[in-house]
């Protein structure tokens, strides 16, 4: 009798202990999958940042080959 005591004594035990592992874990892992939600939303917006300016600057490149030609244009004009 004591000895079958003893064995479920320890069962309970191991599976206490095991649980409290379990949760343990999955809280910690829980907190891993918020901070790289985090990281992915800070990576977001420096993406959409850069492409923004990518967009900005493509812009600039346009106005001033607008620009080029039409100076070309004006000095061929010029010419007899």
């Amino acid at each position: 009798m004591k000895l079958k005591c003893d064995v479920l004594l320890s069962n309970f035990a191991f599976n206490f202990n095991l649980r409290r592992y379990t949760e343990d874990e999955n809280f910690r892992l829980f907190n891993y999958v918020n901070e790289l939600n985090q990281e992915i939303e800070k990576l977001e917006e420096q993406i959409s940042d850069i492409k923004n300016e990518i967009e900005k600057y493509k812009g600039q490149g346009v106005n001033t080959d607008n620009q080029r030609k039409k100076i070309l244009k004006d000095l061929e004009a010029g010419l007899p």
